[in-house]
C-alpha cells in the first residue's frame, strides 16, 4: 500500500509539472479575439496582392520599352 501511495504521489507531481508547463506555453498563444482581429486587417490589406520591387521594375522596364518603342 506504501508503494502505492509513493506511485500516485509521484504521477500526481509528472502531472502538476506538465501543466505548470502548459500553462506557461498557453501564456505566449494569441487568444482569439487578438486572432480575429489580425485576421480582420490581414483580410482588408489583402497582401497577397501586393508586388515585389522586382516586379515593380520589370513593370517599368516593360512600360520604357514600350514608350521608346512608340517614339
Amino acid at each position: 500500500l506504501n508503494n502505492c501511495v509513493l506511485d500516485l504521489k509521484h504521477n500526481l507531481s509528472d502531472v502538476s509539472e506538465k501543466i505548470t508547463v502548459m500553462l506557461g506555453e498557453m501564456t505566449n498563444c494569441v487568444k482569439s479575439g487578438e486572432f480575429l482581429a489580425i485576421k480582420k486587417y490581414i483580410e482588408l490589406w489583402q497582401p497577397e496582392r501586393f508586388v515585389t520591387k522586382k516586379e515593380v521594375e520589370d513593370i517599368m522596364d516593360t512600360s520604357k520599352s514600350n514608350h521608346n518603342t512608340l517614339q
